[in-house]
């Protein structure tokens, strides 16, 4: 899985590239809130506490496109995650980390975030913190057993880590959320942060990481949008 600053980013470039017409219809108003809160949407499995294969596969479908009917902004939003966690595989390869050690796993979708805001600079955070407090057309997300509480609850959780001033500040977020629940005992926040600030962040590749993401989805909402 991506970071939820990658997802934001990727979704962001997705519009610039989309023909007018298509553009217009994901970026107007609040249709701007559901396009980008989709595109994070995914996650709120962790304020919800259901497992990946619901709401990443969902209702079965490997395509947001194709489980739900309506194509709305935030059903768009909602495809570029599924894209961008599928690109995501090439940097967790490239990376060797172990997704079954939480530590590695946090620290690289961590670190990788650090990297992407540092670039974007500090208004991109508050902007996208803006949309997804702003988003409320995401009638889609309940059909995979996901409430309005888990969905205030995430957005919360998404508002406080995109305005930390440096995205390896873990131990403050991950203590102020019940975030992930699932994590055994050993679970340190510390030992995510002391990774993450050794990772060297490969431009080249994390660079190559966006543009795959953001063609592959821009060829999935022209033909579907």
């Amino acid at each position: 899985m991506a970071g939820w600053f990658a997802h934001l980013l990727v979704a962001q470039r997705v519009l610039e590239k989309l023909p007018e017409s298509k553009r217009s219809f994901l970026s107007q108003f609040s249709q701007l809130d559901d396009y980008l809160f989709g595109s994070i949407a995914p996650d709120v499995r962790y304020a919800a506490n259901i497992d990946a294969s619901v709401t990443h596969k969902p209702l079965g479908k490997w395509s947001a496109f194709s489980a739900f009917e309506a194509k709305t902004p935030f059903v768009a939003g909602y495809e570029t995650h599924l894209i961008t966690d599928e690109k995501w595989k090439d940097i967790v390869k490239f990376f060797k980390v172990d997704i079954t050690k939480e530590e590695q796993k946090f620290a690289l979708y961590f670190g990788v975030d650090r990297y992407l805001q540092l670039k974007s600079g500090w208004f991109s955070s508050i902007s996208f913190s803006g949309n997804i407090a702003r988003a409320d057309n995401v009638s889609e997300i309940y059909s995979l057993g996901v409430n309005q509480t888990h969905v205030s609850a995430f957005k919360s959780m998404v508002s406080s880590y995109l305005l930390l001033p440096d995205a390896a500040s873990l131990t403050s977020f991950l203590t102020g959320f019940p975030f992930p629940a699932r994590f055994p005992p050993r679970f340190k926040e510390n030992v995510i942060a002391n990774i993450v600030d050794s990772l060297v962040i490969p431009k080249r590749k994390i660079d190559g990481f966006l543009s795959d993401s953001v063609s592959a989805a821009v060829k999935e909402l022209k033909s579907n949008l």
